[in-house]
């Protein structure tokens, strides 16, 4: 719906610009589940994620991010 709005919306002068928006997008999305099915595959074979995945606990992401143990900045 967002992408037909903004299409639809788009000044004629602008259009190629939101629709290069768009590709980028479809892209970037395209390239994730790709990556997820190599993932899945891996996990399926191998019993665990691939090394390059990092395990961390919930306490280490929010230190990380910068926020309290209720998750307030």
């Amino acid at each position: 719906m967002r992408f037909l709005s903004e299409v639809n919306l788009a000044p004629i002068d602008e259009l190629r610009a939101v629709a290069a928006k768009w590709q980028k997008v479809a892209e970037e999305l395209t390239a994730g589940y790709e990556r997820a099915i190599e993932v899945r595959d891996y996990v399926e074979k191998h019993g665990e994620l691939p090394p390059e995945f990092v395990r961390v606990s919930p306490a280490e992401l929010r230190e990380t991010a910068g926020l309290d143990s209720k998750g307030a900045a």
